[in-house]
């Protein structure tokens, strides 16, 4: 497993609710299939007490990558006491792409309150939130002024996909396209 995010409890706390979506920002190291998304979090006061909203969206467009996005009483946040709080995905897994930026992000399910709290570190343009009276976060999104730099306790756990490898194959002279998975002994 590889991670893309931040996997460090961050020294600030950060309350939210509904309508604001907790962000990170990460470049991904490599090629992958994200398995499950990660948020430093407890539950605080109000009454809908569920992790409601997690999305990956791409830096450069600001759109939610394919499969990344999910909303509903995802996973209930019991623990009033902060824990690695874990979603994760199924069916059509979402795919990243090695050197490409991506926002990750989180808000709980809609209700009274403040029905989450998360952490974060100072970084300079590395995070942020992102503010909708509507709570629907399942489009382009953008990020409040001034918060930029909050970079949240958030990340995905990914399995890294093997590179391509080009070989001269049957046809002399001719680079043919393979996986790993079809190079049985390399001398």
């Amino acid at each position: 497993m590889s991670i893309l995010g931040y996997d460090t409890h961050g020294g600030q706390p950060d309350a939210l609710d509904w309508r604001n979506l907790q962000l990170t920002k990460a470049q991904a190291a490599g090629n992958g299939e994200v398995n499950t998304l990660r948020v430093r979090t407890l539950k605080y006061t109000g009454s809908a007490d569920w992790l409601g909203v997690v999305g990956i969206y791409n830096a450069s467009t600001m759109a939610p990558i394919a499969n990344s996005y999910d909303s509903g009483a995802l996973v209930q946040i019991t623990n009033t006491s902060y824990h690695w709080l874990t979603y994760t995905y199924t069916g059509t897994l979402p795919v990243i792409v090695k050197d490409t930026w991506y926002y990750i992000g989180v808000a709980p399910l809609g209700g009274n309150g403040v029905p989450m709290m998360t952490r974060y570190d100072t970084d300079t343009g590395m995070g942020g939130r992102c503010f909708r009276s509507d709570g629907d976060f399942n489009e382009v999104i953008d990020i409040v002024g001034g918060t930029e730099d909050r970079k949240h306790s958030i990340y995905v756990d990914y399995t890294p996909t093997a590179p391509s490898l080009e070989i001269e194959g049957i046809t002399p002279g001719a680079i043919e396209l393979v996986d790993w998975t079809n190079v049985i002994d390399v001398y």
